[in-house]
């Protein structure tokens, strides 16, 4: 089949990517990627004399242990890829493609893409797996049509490509949100004598989840079950997840069963998603129920699945089962840390156990879990909920000084407070602090100050407040304009009088 057959029912991307220019063919032609995908051909890295020389046996070494786990340096890598080369005869570009998949796993691209130009000048032919090690480098640098310009190289040099191949190119569509194009080229694939896994299938499906389209993913699903595809775990999460974020309990539920009926080992992930669901809907029967159930299974919870939990049970106030659930934790090996104890203070700030909170906050730093600016902003907030306004400002110097900076929420809650106590022009000179530190007033702030200013009758500032918060991309909401509303009706009514 003729290259320009098979482009007739290919992605828009991929068109555009072989026939952008007579240019790009041209380096592609003579196995070059465009000069913007590369660094200078000359990979050479000196090597340091106190290493040693690559020999046979280290090379061995190096390529069936070292680069299968990982563990190498960008440095030992080249200077044996320059051995490599300079070998007689030459290693089978297996050996080549082991070194330059370990140099992409350690996102070293730009460097792959010069070795691969430099097998080019010594004549050394690339196979399929070089292509996808390509591939995928290329996309990693987010130049998806240079993806695409590899799989024409590939096609126009009579490879074949395989499924793998193409999910590389369908995750990196999906993972720029070109789910459209993804679809579109998992049809294809037979076109190129290829057909999709599981793999692609699920790459799909979980990025059509993730954009809320459960029931397109859902059809994709059964598609995939009717080919004969069994699902994997992940693709199940996928569907799971998506059902959750829809509040589809029941479906969600007749979906895990379904999972395990067909032998599916649920794995941490899915116990994670429907425990997060029920905790949240504060069925906390059912979700301590999945926790022993994924223990049964030999899953064992982690730390995230008892801060789901925790959470749930703090926002239920029910603290001494929460503490419970701390010390089962613990006991479980699964230690707290700085969001299982920001929950935990957070719920006792709420309940105005003040003292108790700072027993967290100084067990958590004994325990070596750092207080963030979540930390401190709770803190804050419950201060000047009490109307201790100045221990709270005295906490903001703390927690900078402890080079945790204030955001927008925590300067927020301060104005808020300084508002409400009628201290308008301290609210005005905070957010103006507030600006200069590098963290820009949101619609909330804007709001509040507003609010604060309108009640003090100062509508002249108002309008300068207006103008700011829309220069700054804060639009007036229905709360912006309620409280506006408010303040003309009030000086209406006193005008009457």
């Amino acid at each position: 089949m003729s290259v320009r057959k098979l482009l007739s029912s290919a992605p828009a991307s991929f068109c555009r990517a072989l026939s952008s220019s007579s240019a790009s063919q041209s380096a592609l032609a003579t196995g070059k990627l465009p000069a913007s995908s590369t660094h200078s051909n000359n990979t050479h890295i000196t090597s340091d004399p106190k290493s040693s020389i690559p020999n046979p046996h280290s090379l061995r070494q190096f390529l069936t242990k070292r680069c299968k786990s990982g563990a190498i340096t960008l440095d030992e890598a080249l200077r044996f890829f320059d051995y490599m080369v300079s070998m007689h005869p030459t290693p089978p570009i297996s050996s080549f493609n082991h070194l330059l998949g370990a140099l992409a796993k350690i996102n070293h691209h730009h460097h792959v893409i010069s070795c691969y130009k430099r097998l080019n000048s010594i004549a050394l032919l690339p196979d399929i797996m070089t292509f996808n090690i390509l591939l995928n480098c290329c996309c990693y640098m987010g130049r998806i049509c240079d993806g695409f310009s590899v799989l024409g190289k590939v096609l126009r040099g009579g490879y074949r490509p395989g499924t793998v191949t193409f999910t590389i190119l369908i995750r990196w569509l999906c993972m720029k949100d070109k789910i459209g194009e993804a679809t579109r080229l998992l049809r294809n694939m037979s076109i190129f004598g290829c057909f999709p896994d599981v793999i692609t299938y699920g790459t799909i499906i979980g990025a059509l989840c993730n954009h809320g389209r459960v029931e397109n993913a859902k059809q994709l699903f059964l598609e995939m079950k009717n080919r004969g595809i069994c699902p994997n775990v992940n693709a199940y999460n996928s569907i799971l997840h998506g059902f959750c974020c829809m509040e589809n309990l029941e479906a969600a539920k007749g979906l895990f069963l379904e999972m395990l009926d067909e032998g599916v080992q649920a794995n941490v992930v899915t116990f994670n998603v429907l425990i997060d669901v029920l905790s949240k809907r504060g069925r906390m029967v059912e979700a301590n129920e999945l926790i022993d159930l994924m223990i049964k299974r030999g899953q064992y919870p982690t730390r995230f699945t008892y801060n789901i939990a925790i959470n749930a049970l703090c926002k239920e106030g029910k603290m001494e089962e929460a503490n419970k659930l701390v010390d089962l934790m613990i006991k479980r090996g699964q230690h707290p840390n700085t969001v299982t104890y920001n929950t935990l203070i957070n719920a006792h700030c709420k309940e105005g156990r003040m003292e108790e909170a700072k027993a967290l906050f100084e067990l958590m730093t004994q325990r070596g879990q750092h207080p963030n600016t979540v930390t401190y902003t709770t803190f804050i907030d419950a201060l000047c909920k009490e109307g201790r306004i100045e221990e709270a400002s005295k906490l903001v110097d703390l927690m900078i000084q402890q080079g945790q900076h204030p955001d927008t929420v925590t300067y927020t809650t301060l104005v808020d407070a300084l508002c409400k106590e009628g201290r308008i022009n301290g609210a005005i000179k905070l957010v103006d602090l507030m600006i200069q530190q590098g963290q820009y007033p949101n619609r909330v702030t804007y709001n509040t100050l507003i609010d604060g200013l309108c009640k003090e009758g100062r509508i002249d500032k108002v309008n300068a407040l207006l103008d700011s918060m829309i220069k700054r991309g804060q639009h007036p909401d229905t709360v912006t304009y309620t409280t506006l509303i408010d303040v003309l009706q009030r000086r209406k009514a006193r005008r009457s009088k």
